[in-house]
């Protein structure tokens, strides 16, 4: 395909820099083979899974669904991440939970520890005692 077919190409990758996985996004309008519409797909990938979604411009009608599939998806997504956020949160606040009482059951072991030292040393004690007797 000639650079001049091409009128819209883009591709992200959707994880941050570091991350292992090569999942991405894309999207490209390109010049029909055959005929004078704009060829238009859109394509999210994940390792070894790729879903892509041709949408056609040949018709008003098609147009229009075209449009209306990207703004149910914008919409979608949108929401999605609210949801995602609010989770996100969640997990965190479980977390911190979770390490107060893992802190809790730390200082609670050290505690029966010195506890039981301390009876020992008591016991040692008496024992002395009643020996010097």
């Amino acid at each position: 395909m000639k650079k001049k077919d091409v009128f819209y190409d883009d591709k992200r990758f959707l994880n941050l820099p570091g991350h292992s996985s090569m999942a991405n996004i894309g999207a490209s309008i390109t010049k029909e083979e055959y005929g004078h519409y704009p060829d238009v797909s859109f394509w999210i990938a994940d390792c070894d899974r790729k879903v892509s979604l041709d949408m056609s411009l040949y018709t008003e009608y098609e147009r229009d669904n075209t449009l209306n599939k990207l703004d149910v998806m914008i919409d979608f997504l949108e929401k999605f991440r609210e949801a995602v956020f609010v989770a996100a949160q969640a997990s965190e606040e479980i977390e911190k939970i979770e390490a107060e009482e893992n802190e809790k059951k730390d200082k609670k072991k050290e505690l029966d520890e010195i506890k039981e030292k301390c009876e020992n040393v008591i016991v040692e004690k008496f024992k002395e005692l009643a020996a010097g007797n």
